[in-house]
């Protein structure tokens, strides 16, 4: 977590505020403290109405003259939902009262003190508001026994959590190009782009101007022809909040095999081994180039031909299914096994019922990072993951 911000200004303040601004200026002063742990934010604003006069008294008249406190005061965020106002003395001063008053509820806090010395502070916690309000601050007290009092107003605005949603019906790795939502006004996106052979295939950031949350982004990027494994996305707000996340939208999807069990069989025939233990190797192969940046998941779909009832070429489906994942796991698959039967739910050669065709009896094996989208090749989701 990294630390709220906090800052001070130093003034000598009587009836009027003093300053050492520019002469006749009015200034707004955005003063951002955040916790940069995906928690509620705040956007503070400390107002400060600075007029010709009070510039001009602030540089001619010593401070016991202005008949002011020698003080400033500053707030910070406390990174866990509250907020702290810290008062400043820069010489002696007794009596003091601190009175803070939430406008959203009229809410009054107030705290007291016998005296503060030289150059100390006195900090005082309050709790966040649950909504945007001006919050009212007035710092009274006695320097050189003569009485004087700050006042000053800042605004806290309340945005909600920051966080960001991609629509993953429109990412798009092959077409580079995705839309996203944040949930506060959106400031900029870094993206990293990584291949599945390691290589940095695009780093860029794309800058926005406050649009608001709920309004689509669109991110593109370049880069060479490659396979993309990883996409890095840290959005960040415009008031500098952050969130972030990784996106993995890889999978590869192996040429079928064709294992020929015999009738109502799942027992593989040992002519099929090597064939089996080919496919595998190139299984192996891929998780060796990816295992250093994501952790895979071996898919087995099985599959049959329209012959026979729908719900018996469902069991036997999946029955073969297992079968192959058992066999994978048995020539030390390291990685988690997942096995589902499709039975004539997917056909690859669309046929009429009761059709014998060699191409529908097939196996499938998908590697992923994740579970398979339904697809026509995948129309369910109930895969099993089989226990060693």
């Amino acid at each position: 977590m990294l630390p709220a911000a906090r800052r001070t200004r130093r003034f000598c303040l009587g009836a009027v505020p003093l300053s050492c601004f520019h002469r006749g200026a009015a200034r707004l002063i955005q003063l951002r403290a955040m916790n940069r742990s995906r928690t509620t934010h705040a956007l503070l604003t400390l107002l400060l109405a600075v007029t010709a006069a009070s510039v001009a008294a602030s540089v001619a008249a010593p401070v016991a003259q202005a008949q002011g406190l020698p003080m400033g005061w500053s707030w910070a965020s406390d990174g866990h939902g509250g907020l702290t106002v810290t008062v400043d003395a820069f010489d002696i001063v007794d009596d003091l009262t601190l009175t803070v008053t939430r406008q959203s509820d009229r809410r009054v806090f107030r705290f007291e003190r016998a005296q503060m010395g030289v150059d100390e502070s006195w900090t005082v916690d309050l709790p966040m508001p649950d909504r945007t309000t001006d919050m009212r601050v007035a710092v009274a007290g006695k320097f050189a026994g003569i009485p004087g009092v700050l006042e000053d107003v800042f605004s806290v605005q309340v945005l909600a959590e920051m966080d960001f949603a991609v629509d993953e019906s429109s990412f798009d790795a092959e077409g580079h190009r995705f839309l996203m939502t944040m949930t506060q006004p959106a400031g900029s996106v870094e993206l990293t782009v990584r291949s599945d052979r390691g290589e940095l295939l695009a780093q860029r950031t794309v800058r926005f101007q406050g649009e608001a949350p709920g309004i689509p982004l669109e991110i593109t990027w370049a880069q060479a022809d490659a396979t993309v494994l990883t996409v890095d996305v840290r959005a960040i707000s415009e008031s500098g909040a952050w969130a972030s996340r990784t996106y993995i939208p890889w999978k590869v999807e192996f040429d079928a095999a064709h294992v020929n069990f015999a009738s109502g069989s799942a027992e593989i025939p040992a002519d099929d081994q090597p064939m089996l233990r080919a496919r595998l190797a190139e299984i192996r192969e891929t998780d060796e180039r990816v295992r250093e940046w994501v952790e895979v998941k071996l898919y087995v779909g099985g599959y049959t031909d329209t012959v026979g009832s729908a719900a018996d070429n469902q069991r036997l489906s999946e029955a073969r299914a297992r079968a192959i994942a058992s066999f994978f796991v048995a020539e030390g698959v390291s990685f988690p096994v997942y096995y589902q039967g499709f039975g004539e739910s997917a056909l690859a050669v669309q046929t009429a019922d009761d059709t014998d065709e060699p191409a529908n009896r097939r196996a499938v094996f998908i590697m992923s990072t994740q579970t398979p989208p339904y697809d026509a090749t995948t129309p369910r989701g109930d895969w099993h993951l089989l226990n060693r």
